[in-house]
């Protein structure tokens, strides 16, 4: 999101802030995929903080087409409503963190049973609605939004995956040295 105050505020203020402090004009150039993106996120912000609010929303933004008009305004009614079913855990996530070795990769049973008895899991939940999963600290460690990329903008990303698949392919090693992040074993 964009510059969020040092301080906490309710929403209601907190988008007085934001429309206050934008700056009209983007700074990444026009002619650049990445506007609309950042234009995109930008209203998606504005309109998640006008439902919180409980405000008339916010009218869209030029340069965006009508799909992405109605995939972000579905994915801010989303996030609204997620945001408003918080599902508290016992855990402090910042103390979790500092528990996990550097560059944790989840494949050392040994550290695996060592976090499980310092970080018992919660009892089971079924998420089956949009929901923010919180620590005892009241820290986000989870939105859960199902249904948050609408069918077209799945569609279209599917047939952009298309012109990458030779690359994507490439890209996959069968050994780890090259990182886990190409290793086959991880896909």
């Amino acid at each position: 999101m964009s510059h969020l105050p040092t301080t906490r505020c309710p929403y209601a203020s907190h988008l007085a802030f934001l429309w206050n402090s934008m700056n009209p004009s983007s700074p990444i150039p026009e002619d650049w995929a990445l506007h609309t993106t950042h234009v995109a996120s930008e209203w998606v912000e504005q309109q998640f903080l006008t439902h919180m609010a409980g405000r008339p929303l916010v009218d869209p933004l030029p340069g965006l087409d009508c799909p992405t008009l109605l995939s972000c305004r579905h994915l801010a009614l989303l996030m609204a409503e997620a945001y408003q079913h918080p599902i508290k855990l016992d855990i402090d996530i910042i103390q979790y963190n500092k528990a996990l070795a550097k560059r944790e990769s989840g494949m050392n049973n040994a550290q695996e049973e060592a976090l499980l008895a310092k970080f018992p899991p919660a009892e089971k939940t079924l998420l089956d609605s949009p929901a923010v999963i919180i620590d005892s600290g009241y820290q986000i460690i989870l939105w859960y939004i199902p249904d948050a990329l609408t069918p077209w903008m799945q569609s279209d990303m599917f047939v952009a995956m298309q012109f990458m698949e030779d690359l994507l392919k490439a890209s996959i090693t069968a050994r780890k040295l090259g990182g886990w992040r190409t290793c086959q074993d991880n896909f």
